[in-house]
């Protein structure tokens, strides 16, 4: 059972990590990132499953993943020595009680073929979505993208193509993000102070009305700010109004 939990906590490690080697939030191609992850964290969690039943393509999976991943620690041992000795030396533990324990595994069958051969099936299906990945625009490039385009249609709302917050998230908008510096651009570019009422964040709706206030050397929009961002300032002891004023 040891085993088991920590294939699963392996499991779920590298899809956290792997999901982080992505910059945030995801602006179009979720799917394939989501695959990404799936088809990672699966090398852990189906050994864990096939050994948890005694099945063999249990066994060997489990032993196929440690055996890339013992040498690959220890290609980072002199950036972290005792954490990857002490890593190295618990998966080389693994990998010898499951060795010792080959009799409590079943005889290799049709449904070892099935599972291993829909592994190999995620790996194309893996390789093919990272492929294409690779032909997509980075989100910093996207989002340059639509806020030209924005700006030269004159219309805002084409910022709504972009995302706030963090993935898919709900209430986390008022992080920020690119939808939000997509609108600030516009509101910029055109002198309109009345476009950043339609910014979700917070820190941004403020700098959108600073922007444009120094755009148009007029202190007086600032008396534009509203209750939310006032109230913000109120709560960290800042007049943002005042603010504004100072920086224009």
């Amino acid at each position: 059972m040891a085993i088991v939990l920590i294939f699963l906590a392996r499991g779920i490690y590298w899809a956290y990590t792997f999901s982080d080697y992505f910059e945030s939030p995801w602006e179009f191609g979720d799917i394939v990132v989501l695959l990404f992850i799936l088809v990672v964290s699966s090398f852990y969690i189906i050994p864990a499953m096939g050994i948890l039943q005694g099945r063999k393509y249990g066994y060997y999976l489990a032993l196929f993943m440690l055996s890339l991943e013992i040498p690959l620690s220890l290609l980072l041992f002199p950036i972290y020595p005792l954490a990857i000795l002490f890593g190295a030396l618990i998966l080389a533990l693994l990998f010898y009680f499951i060795l010792k324990n080959r009799s409590y595994f079943q005889e290799f069958d049709k449904t070892d073929k099935k599972v291993i051969f829909g592994l190999v099936l995620g790996v194309i299906l893996f390789l093919l979505s990272y492929g294409y990945w690779l032909t997509l625009p980075t989100p910093q490039e996207y989002y340059k993208m639509i806020s030209k385009e924005a700006r030269e249609k004159g219309d805002w709302r084409i910022c709504d193509k972009l995302k706030d917050g963090i993935f898919w998230v709900k209430g986390w908008e008022s992080l920020g993000g690119y939808r939000s510096e997509c609108i600030k651009d516009f509101a910029v570019a055109k002198r309109d102070a009345g476009v950043c009422r339609s910014i979700s964040s917070i820190n941004v709706r403020f700098n959108c009305y600073v922007d444009v206030a120094q755009e148009l050397n007029n202190k007086s929009i600032c008396d534009l700010i509203d209750e939310e961002i006032v109230n913000y300032g109120l709560q960290l002891g800042v007049n943002k109004i005042e603010r504004c004023k100072g920086l224009v």
